[in-house]
């Protein structure tokens, strides 16, 4: 008894230094800002939260539009930057079948829209173009968000294994049996 009193003393110290040193950065893990040049960014908050930000600290921010969600593609040209953004049906959910389209000249620092696709594309500013080349918003630093995924994972087990060790330890053990098993009759049936 006094193993697991320990056990647990020890992993509960382990998880408020881990979650001490999470809370240091302050931000997301799956939080960003992508550089698109000429003094704009695209930002990711959060899921909805998806935008074209200038250096200004201007939001080219769709909030200010009803029904006109996070980002979902863009294009930057030499005098413009195209962007097709998600509809929203409430504060935290899309409407994916709705587009709507901005047009920001970066000479002037004017935006433009919400257009629907038609309209968008009767524009001389997208007609002035061979073919629309959009780009998916991408988080440039792929490894923050792949570790705090994994960090969050593994202090969800430590937690899970302190309070309900008497049913994880059980669960872990019938769930690799069943991997086992699974495994060696794949590989029977396919030295077949």
């Amino acid at each position: 008894m006094n193993y697991i009193n320990a056990m647990k003393s020890i992993c509960i110290t382990l998880l408020l230094i881990f979650v001490s040193q999470v809370q240091l950065f302050g931000f997301g893990w799956h939080d960003y800002t992508r550089d698109i040049g000429d003094g704009y960014a695209i930002v990711h908050c959060n899921v909805m939260q998806h935008y074209i930000a200038s250096e200004e600290g201007e939001d080219i921010y769709p909030f200010n539009f009803d029904g006109v969600g996070p980002i979902k593609l863009y294009q930057v040209t030499k005098k413009y930057i195209f962007a097709n953004y998600y509809g929203r049906i409430s504060e935290h959910q899309l409407d994916k079948s709705k587009d709507y389209y901005f047009i920001i000249d970066k000479e002037k620092h004017e935006h433009f829209g919400p257009f629907s696709e038609a309209e968008f594309l009767e524009r001389a500013e997208v007609k002035s173009l061979p073919k629309l080349k959009w780009k998916k918003p991408k988080n440039p630093n792929l490894l923050k968000p792949v570790l705090g995924d994994i960090y969050f994972l593994l202090i969800g087990t430590i937690v899970t294994f302190i309070h309900y060790y008497e049913i994880t330890i059980p669960l872990l053990i019938i769930s690799l049996l069943i991997m086992i098993y699974l495994f060696l009759k794949i590989r029977i049936s396919w030295r077949r």
